[in-house]
């Protein structure tokens, strides 16, 4: 069964291209992904992670106003039945500091070599990889 990732972006967040790329590179990995796009409100992100039940959760924001609102996605998620991996990118996680904690749920993606490496690891695990 394929690996699943859900992709969206913070409520208020129209910056969606970089997303969209990022989820097509999954599909070319061997995951399922669901594109939920640009202005994705908490509660309907939630929702989808506990009818979707995704391996994986990509939150992109470019905004540093929206850190604070990252960061309540980033727990809303976290609470969810379903608990799965969350990865944070986005033009501020590359360009800027700020109060999100990387645990072992939740992962940072400043560069794409970070996401070749998440991608690496997973190989090693056994599921399929494609060059990029």
């Amino acid at each position: 069964m394929k690996k699943k990732g859900l992709f969206l972006c913070i409520e208020n967040e129209q910056h969606f291209l970089g997303l969209k790329m990022i989820s097509i590179l999954f599909e070319e990995h061997g995951w399922q992904t669901k594109l939920l796009g640009a202005d994705s409100p908490l509660l309907h992100a939630t929702h989808a992670v506990e009818q979707w039940k995704p391996d994986l959760v990509g939150i992109s924001f470019s905004l540093t106003h929206h850190i604070e609102k990252a960061n309540a996605y980033i727990e809303g998620l976290q609470k969810t039945k379903h608990q799965p991996l969350i990865l944070v990118g986005g033009r501020v996680v590359s360009n800027y500091k700020f109060p999100l904690v990387q645990t072992n749920q939740v992962r940072f993606i400043a560069q794409l070599e970070e996401l070749k490496e998440f991608f690496h690891y997973q190989s090693i695990r056994g599921i399929k990889v494609v060059d990029y």
